[in-house]
């Protein structure tokens, strides 16, 4: 899990900063997608921080939804995450790339 997929090409920016809850450390409130199997994974910024920091570990099928992302560049992440979202919200997305 270091090796999460970050800038990935689909990101959702939120206005305003994130904070740890448990060391108030901060970082762009800015979420990540990840296409799973019918859904996507919207992960936050500082999920490595939690992971590296406070020994959080996020589900398996997250992580094997990373270990099986196609490369964040590619066209192949592209479609994953059109196949896994509403045709709306993949307009409205990647209309934002």
């Amino acid at each position: 899990m270091q090796q999460l997929p970050r800038p990935a090409p689909v990101a959702i920016a939120f206005l305003g900063i994130d904070e740890c809850t448990l060391c108030q450390k901060t970082a762009n409130d800015t979420s990540f997608v990840i296409p799973g199997h019918g859904f996507l994974y919207v992960y936050p910024e500082l999920l490595l921080h939690y992971i590296n920091k406070h020994n959080y570990a996020p589900p398996q099928e997250f992580c094997d939804a990373v270990q099986n992302c196609p490369p964040l560049t590619s066209p192949e992440y592209v479609e994953a995450v059109k196949q896994n979202c509403s045709p709306g919200i993949f307009r409205s997305i990647h209309r934002n790339r």
